[in-house]
């Protein structure tokens, strides 16, 4: 299925196809997993349709699905980092082959692995591109495109998913529903974690450490931030994890227990509610929050996790 983001992306793309009014480059940017790939599939279609609607079942549809016609190009990185300066110059003489259709569709997956040289030796033909060359780029990150390249392209941002959307392509049963809240609209995400049967136990570690918190002494500071430095390589998980159950804690402390989202961990909120405020909630959330801020500006993790468990043993104590 397509999402609504999805579907607006290919609505936009009929819509300029029918009313002649393409841009010559764009940027669909979305985290990982949104779903960018799957609506340049369908963009494939759309530019190769000898219907020219998308059908999916006409010669040139098949064509753009086995990656054989000669009017989309598609660039992807593979196994590899970064592109290869070499692998932008083939495509580059590619675009000037003039093509069968009206359109020529060059679409380049994961454009924020386009380093600078790339991007520059890709700049002069999207700033004078031919004028049946249309490129879509497709960015999870587009802090990492060149101010020359962005300005000289139109940028479509993907929202995330609707629940009900999520809901549809995983369905899960009462005791995993918390999973929604946690892929914050990210369909890859969803399915990676309600799929991964390490995430339980990731999950456990998270609160059982938190929690652990209110009968150590001291000493269980440290104690929690071991556990976490075992699996840091799922820190930014389980900083998630902790900052959705504290929002059922405060729900808790607030008698709305019918909202609480990790309803499995019930015991645990009702636990850490009778030991805390609902300020005393919301200034642990805070410094969760900074925490994962911390993580992002790839700060020393076990200094970050140790800071902001001392905090927060101060604060129940």
């Amino acid at each position: 299925m397509l999402c609504k983001e999805q579907q607006k992306i290919v609505s936009h793309f009929k819509s300029a196809l029918a009313s002649d009014t393409l841009r010559h480059a764009y940027i669909i940017s979305a985290s990982s997993g949104m779903g960018k790939k799957r609506a340049a599939d369908e963009l494939q279609l759309l530019f190769a349709c000898n219907k020219g609607v998308g059908c999916g079942v006409c010669e040139g549809c098949n064509s753009a699905k086995l990656g054989a016609h000669t009017d989309i190009i598609r660039l992807s990185l593979g196994d590899k980092k970064v592109y290869e300066i070499g692998r932008i110059r083939e495509l580059i003489k590619k675009v000037y082959q003039k093509p069968t259709l009206a359109h020529k569709l060059i679409i380049i997956e994961d454009a924020h692995c386009l380093g600078a040289i790339c991007q520059n030796a890709l700049l002069k033909v999207i700033e004078e591109p031919p004028p049946y060359a249309v490129f879509v780029l497709l960015c999870d990150n587009l802090s990492a495109i060149l101010p020359t390249v962005l300005s000289r392209v139109m940028t479509i941002t993907m929202q995330p998913w609707k629940r009900s959307e999520l809901e549809e392509i995983c369905p899960l049963d009462s005791s995993k529903r918390y999973l929604y809240d946690l892929a914050e609209g990210n369909p890859a995400l969803l399915l990676s974690m309600a799929n991964d049967g390490e995430f339980s136990k990731i999950r456990d570690t998270a609160i059982n450490s938190f929690v652990g918190l209110f009968a150590s002494s001291a000493y269980g500071v440290y104690d929690a931030v071991d556990a976490w430095l075992e699996r840091k390589e799922s820190v930014k998980d389980m900083l998630n994890v902790l900052a959705l159950f504290l929002s059922d804690v405060l729900l808790v402390s607030l008698d709305c227990n019918d909202h609480v989202r990790c309803a499995d961990k019930l015991k645990e909120c009702r636990t850490v509610a009778a030991h805390l405020s609902p300020k005393a909630a919301l200034e642990i959330t805070q410094l969760v929050l900074s925490c994962s801020q911390r993580m992002a500006r790839n700060e020393n993790l076990s200094m970050a996790l140790f800071d902001m468990f001392m905090k927060i043993k101060e604060i129940i104590t």
